[in-house]
């Protein structure tokens, strides 16, 4: 049985997987380089969110990290682009623990679950 988000949505867990999968999907393969370029790429992943529907004929709706972390009410989500089965970059957003504050980094351990298996394939 799937674990329900008290209001009736999905678990904090689904949520916080789904913004992994989807940052990781819209990171693209832009080319490797400076820091600027890097930069570029994360700004690319943490404003390019999109949803899992876009409408033929509409232009395409992309959200940032933040506002759908506030959407879906998770406290914090680490991010890791994968590129040619290298991890390019890692970045924690929010916090790890609601209590003390704590935030969330590159290195903060998650349940992936099922998010896991697009990455070891």
């Amino acid at each position: 049985m799937r674990r329900q988000h008290p209001a009736g949505g999905p678990s904090l867990l689904h949520r916080s997987c789904a913004l992994l999968l989807l940052a990781a999907l819209g990171a693209g393969n832009p080319p490797h380089g400076a820091a600027q370029e890097e930069s570029a790429r994360i700004a690319r992943v943490e404003q390019g969110l999109g949803p899992a529907l876009q409408v033929r004929g509409r232009d395409p709706v992309l959200y940032a990290i933040r506002d759908r972390m506030d959407f879906y009410h998770v406290p914090g989500v680490s991010v890791a682009v994968v590129d040619g089965g290298r991890i390019v970059w890692a970045k924690g957003y929010g916090v790890a623990d609601a209590g003390t504050g704590a935030p969330v980094t590159s290195a903060t351990l998650f349940q992936a679950a099922s998010i896991s298996k697009p990455v070891a394939a």
